[in-house]
């Protein structure tokens, strides 16, 4: 910025430059340039301004309300990124105005009072500048005091004092004669006021005339002509020419001073002036018709307003929110609860059988809470349980007691039981233990889904070593449709039979040893012929011969009718990990198939195999 001569520089604040007789902005952005100049004697507002959007700040408090009633961790984040859009639109502005031009820049969160001292500055340099301009003034008042002579007779120059005075005079009222409206001495007023807004709006603060600001008096006359005191441009000369009578010369000495009133502006950090002081007042006028000059409350009226608003919409929420958390039975219903209790059955049962995908299906489509993980999507988990059902090779024991069932919040029913379980890995370790355990489901749809599974204490837990017998289906013999290999120390003795009934020797199972739900297996298949089956099959083999027809292993075993072996008996074919049982009965009926795969067997003429096996026709490898 280059400098006027006797001109000098006062402050800087960014790319604005305030000097003893103007304010300059420079802004610079892609491909262009502009510069802003305005006068000090031409400015007439200063504003500071804060502008946010209070909508974003209102939407945040919503979703902090919605979280803790839904307990969704996802409308944490939302309210945080709300809060964030609030923090991004709060900006604080400094405007400087004139009648044709306006300067505004955008500050930073810490300028607020860089802002103020700036404004400060151009006070105090237009304050300056007012106050030369007020000596300028005096030293004309000096001038005409020292040149005025009081006239000897009345003169032509009487008619234009008396002209002033009929122009000057306040009009009455009650006259219905039409007069020119008085000019009110003009004060130059300069003050500033900062104003902070919840939205996008302008703060009023200004450095207008008093006289536009007040508009105590009429504008026009009756005849349309704006009253004014100014003298021709050919009549404004220099404090000489008034001492020596030039400016008047047709005015009488008997003309008074005091009746030409030079008013000097007020010196810096005065008092807004008094439009109405030096206004003369007929009998039965008021200053009623001239309100007094407030400072607007908009800014204050609508952050009171937002607040409130805000408060009663939390307020509604926090009713609503109540309503519901004292109501939280109002899906447990004794329907609700069976539907409840069929679903953990079913997540139960299909854990025993290996079934990953009826088990997953049981959950919804994202886990709140899966033991230590949180917000779990449904395919994931597929995955995992898919992996890990895949490493056990059998299910002892998956069984659910003190079941309990009680409401929760959001109209969900908490299941809480004492979980026992006792399984074998592929590698031959076993694992087994006791807890206490609670599963949380919810309506979607109408189906019941659990979206928490939590361990609410462990009782025990342990991992024991078993007989590892390595299976691998690749190095069997193949006999028809079947693949088979036997076992000397037979396959998961201790899994399917109790340890009491396990040879200490060999290892071998025997049907009569067999754990509780084999037995109960083997009466399901058979349904009301299993009294007669178990006549047929008194005298029992151990399970060591492994067959495969897909790709799970299952193990054989036999027995017969005793005294006549070869004329009664039945194959008992046992899928350990998905507890499926398949049954080849013969006697002097014939051949009998039972079990789920028994349509299979029949077509590959399944007893014929086990006969060949068994009798060792076919070569082992």
């Amino acid at each position: 910025m280059q400098l006027l001569p006797g001109e000098s520089k006062i402050a800087t604040l960014a790319n604005i430059t305030l000097t003893t007789r103007r304010v300059q902005y420079e802004k610079s952005e892609w491909g262009s340039k502009k510069v802003t100049t305005i006068p000090l004697d031409h400015l007439t507002s200063c504003d500071i301004e804060a502008h946010s959007k209070p909508r974003w700040v209102v939407l945040g408090a919503l979703a902090v309300v919605l979280a803790l009633y839904t307990q969704w961790s996802v409308l944490w984040g939302l309210s945080i990124l709300f809060v964030l859009a609030w923090l991004v639109t709060f900006q604080r502005s400094m405007v400087l105005r004139s009648a044709s031009e306006k300067i505004e820049y955008a500050g930073s969160f810490g300028q607020w009072t860089a802002f103020q001292e700036f404004l400060q500055k151009v006070h105090v340099a237009k304050g300056n500048q007012e106050s030369v301009a007020a000596g300028r003034h005096e030293e004309m008042l000096a001038a005409l005091r020292a040149s005025a002579v009081q006239p000897t007779a009345p003169s032509p120059r009487e008619e234009i004092i008396k002209d002033v005075e009929l122009r000057t005079a306040v009009p009455d009222p009650t006259s219905s004669v039409s007069r020119e409206a008085p000019t009110i001495p003009a004060h130059t007023a300069f003050w500033i006021t900062s104003s902070s807004t919840l939205h996008v709006s302008t703060s009023s603060s200004s450095a207008a005339p008093a006289m536009e600001r007040g508009k105590s008096v009429p504008e026009e006359t009756t005849s349309g002509v704006k009253p004014s005191l100014e003298f021709p441009a050919s009549e404004k000369d220099t404090s000489a020419d008034v001492a020596s009578g030039s400016v008047f010369p047709n005015v009488s000495a008997r003309a008074s001073l005091t009746e030409i009133q030079i008013e000097s502006p007020p010196l810096p950090n005065s008092e807004p002036p008094n439009l109405l002081a030096n206004t003369v007042l007929t009998p039965g006028q008021s200053t009623a018709a001239y309100p007094p000059l407030t400072k607007s409350r908009k800014s204050r009226t609508r952050i009171v307003v937002f607040a409130l608003g805000a408060l009663a919409i939390a307020g509604l929420l926090g009713a609503v929110i109540s309503v519901f958390r004292s109501h939280p039975a109002d899906l447990f219903t004794p329907e609700n609860r069976a539907l409840v209790a069929a679903e953990l059955q079913k997540w139960s049962e299909s854990f025993r059988t290996g079934d990953t995908a009826a088990h997953v299906n049981c959950y919804a489509p994202v886990i709140e809470t899966y033991f230590k993980m949180h917000q779990l999507p449904r395919e994931q988990l597929f995955r995992d349980k898919q992996k890990a059902f895949a490493s056990i090779s059998v299910v002892i024991i998956y069984e659910l007691s003190n079941i309990q069932l009680s409401p929760e919040p959001n109209n969900r029913i908490a299941a809480t039981f004492q979980k026992e379980w006792d399984y074998s890995v592929n590698s031959g370790k076993g694992f087994l233990g006791s807890e206490i355990e609670k599963l949380t489901f919810e309506n979607f749809s109408g189906e019941w889904k659990i979206v928490r599974e939590e361990e609410i204490r462990i009782i025990r837990a342990t991992r024991p070593q078993r007989d590892p017998v390595r299976l691998d289906e690749r190095t069997a013999t193949r006999a028809g449709a079947f693949r088979y290999a036997k076992y000397q120390s037979g396959y998961l003795a201790e899994e399917l039979c109790s340890e009491s009934s396990v040879s200490t020797s060999d290892h071998y199972c025997y049907p009569y040893g067999w754990r509780p739900w084999l037995k109960e297996l083997e009466r399901k298949v058979a349904g009301t012929e299993a009294d007669t089956l178990d006549g047929d099959t008194g005298t029992q083999a151990p399970g060591n011969l492994v067959i495969w027809w897909n790709s799970e292993p299952r193990i054989v075993f036999s027995g017969c009718h005793p005294h006549d072996c070869p004329n009664a008996g039945a194959y008992f074919i046992v899928a350990a990990r998905t507890r499926q049982m398949d049954i080849v009965w013969h006697n002097e009926k014939g051949v009998s198939y039972l079990g789920p795969n028994a349509a299979l067997l029949r077509s590959y003429d399944g007893f014929t195999l086990l006969e060949q096996i068994e009798r060792g026709d076919i070569d082992l490898k």
